[in-house]
This record gives C-alpha cells, sequence and structure tokens, in this order.
C-alpha cells in the first residue's frame, strides 16, 4: 500500500472517531469525571474541580449502557434525583439534564445500570459532563 493511501485511510478512521467531541464541545460542556463500568448494576463518578453547574449530560463509549436512576450529589449535601431511563449507545450522550438548587457544585454522580448487550470484552466508558 502506498504511503498516499495509509495517509488517506488514517484520516478517514480519525474522522469517522471525531464527531462525537466535538458535538460535546459545542454544547459547552466539559469532561468533569469518568468512570469505566464493570458490569455491576451500580457505580460512582466523582466530580473533579469545583464550580456552580448549571447541567450535565452522561456519555457512553465502548459499549452501550442502560441507565435507570442518576443521583448527583452536591458537595452542600443536597441531592438531586434523576430518572434517566435511557438506553445509550457507544458513542452516544443522553439528553441534557438541567440541575435544580442554589448551590450546584458536583460532588458526585451514582447511577443505576445494567450493561446492554456488547462485544465479547467491551468495557463501557462513562462520561459525565457539566456547564
Amino acid at each position: 500500500m502506498t504511503t498516499a493511501r495509509t495517509a488517506v485511510l488514517a484520516a478517514m478512521v480519525l474522522l469517522a472517531a471525531a464527531p462525537i467531541a466535538p458535538a460535546r464541545a459545542q454544547q459547552g460542556m466539559g469532561l468533569i469525571g469518568h468512570r469505566v463500568v464493570e458490569g455491576a448494576d451500580r457505580d460512582t463518578i466523582a466530580a473533579r474541580g469545583s464550580a456552580q453547574y448549571r447541567e450535565i449530560m452522561i456519555c457512553v463509549d465502548e459499549a452501550p449502557v442502560a441507565f435507570q436512576d442518576v443521583v448527583v450529589r452536591y458537595k452542600s449535601g443536597g441531592s438531586q434525583n434523576i430518572r434517566l431511563r435511557q438506553r445509550i449507545a457507544a458513542g452516544r450522550c443522553s439528553r441534557v439534564v438541567s440541575l435544580t438548587g442554589r448551590d450546584r457544585d458536583i460532588a458526585n454522580v451514582d447511577f443505576t445500570y445494567a450493561p446492554a448487550a456488547a462485544g465479547a470484552g467491551a468495557r463501557p466508558r462513562v462520561q459525565l459532563y457539566a456547564r
């Protein structure tokens, strides 16, 4: 295979994988935490940093995940329950969820889920975005 063909194929692969991250960035979302889930039915993502967020979005890579409930826990001690009830395919994101209350500095997010049928050995990476 020629060098030019190899370069074109490499560019095509990168372009095919690229649309997800720019879409998140265009929505003004920043990654504040992630977790590779192991197949249990409950997990937690610890949020990095300190900020007053208005909205969150959950994205999944590598394999799909069927979410049931999400609980956002704030550093002030309060929490917000979100009934996500959504199967998110690999490379996709949830809807944008508005956060309530005055003190919206996120400590962590707990979620219950069921890994959806995936390829052999694929472990979903759940990412928490906020703005």
